[in-house]
């Protein structure tokens, strides 16, 4: 498995212009520095293994990867889209949430990694 150096400076170019999005739309809430923290590593996180990740020998693990990366993507900007509109009091559902996500994302990376071993 190799990963492309550009596709991943732009994954996190495109993860840290995006943190600063949620950043701005969550300026004066409690909790905005968290929503953008966490939308910005998941928005790289995600792009970094739709784009970046490439493999000779296992066309269809690399598939896998880019198919749960594209689903956790959409899934989690959703997700950080409706907790920004919401002004929430308790950052657990949100630290929850947004945690499965991150944990599903990497338990089917490290499937992807020891199928290319």
């Amino acid at each position: 498995m190799a990963i492309n150096p550009v596709m991943f400076l732009l994954s996190l170019a495109f993860g840290g212009l995006g943190g600063y999005g949620f950043w701005a739309a969550n300026a004066n809430d409690k909790f905005g520095l968290l929503v953008s923290i966490v939308s910005g590593v998941m928005i790289f996180a995600c792009l970094a293994g739709l784009t970046a990740v490439r493999s000779k020998n296992a066309n269809g693990a690399v598939g896998n990867l880019r198919a749960i990366s594209i689903v956790i993507l959409i899934v989690s900007l959703v997700t950080n889209i409706i907790f920004s509109f919401f002004n929430f009091q308790n950052p657990a559902a949100y630290i929850i949430v947004n945690g499965i996500e991150a944990l599903i994302f990497v338990l089917v990376g490290y499937g992807v990694y020891q199928a290319l071993k």
